[in-house]
């Protein structure tokens, strides 16, 4: 009890995050932990965003991150729509010629939510590949596992 008594609780997830690394596959610097997405969205944005920054995100999304980005942070938000019309289908073509613009961030929840349409992987990696003039993308592979863990990023 003495050593409990004279340190102080743990303030990072070392095990865990090599844990999860060994089991994706992936480097211990691409995983980050915290209490929920909602703590992760709203400390990285805050990290990397301010009012003059410039964000794509798909529309409909997760609503938690036009929270953040317009409420919290207060950036520029511009919306890329998926149209009821086209079955919330994402026009590829469409998004590269958006992201041509340049964005300090985009924002890609695949599969989406609310729609639960997933973009395949060949088509994510053609996007990123060509988004050079986007500073970051952040990919959402919450409900990955619902599309099939072969449509996952993790390995790009």
């Amino acid at each position: 009890m003495g050593f409990v008594m004279r340190t102080s609780p743990p303030t990072r997830s070392d095990g865990l995050v090599k844990s999860i690394a060994e089991a994706r596959g992936v480097r211990d610097d691409c995983i980050l932990t915290g209490g929920g997405s909602s703590a992760l969205i709203f400390l990285a944005f805050r990290q990397w965003l301010n009012p003059s920054s410039r964000v794509l995100v798909l529309d409909p999304t997760y609503g938690e991150y036009l929270h953040v980005l317009e409420r919290v942070v207060k950036c520029k938000v511009e919306r890329f729509s998926l149209k009821r019309s086209e079955g919330y289908r994402l026009n590829i073509e469409s998004l590269k010629k958006k992201l041509a613009e340049g964005f300090d961030l985009f924002v890609w929840v695949n599969p989406n939510s609310p729609t639960g349409l997933h973009v395949s992987k060949s088509d994510v990696e053609a996007v990123l590949r060509e988004s050079s003039t986007c500073k970051r993308v952040w990919i959402d592979e919450t409900y990955i596992e619902y599309a099939g863990a072969e449509h996952s990023l993790e390995s790009f």
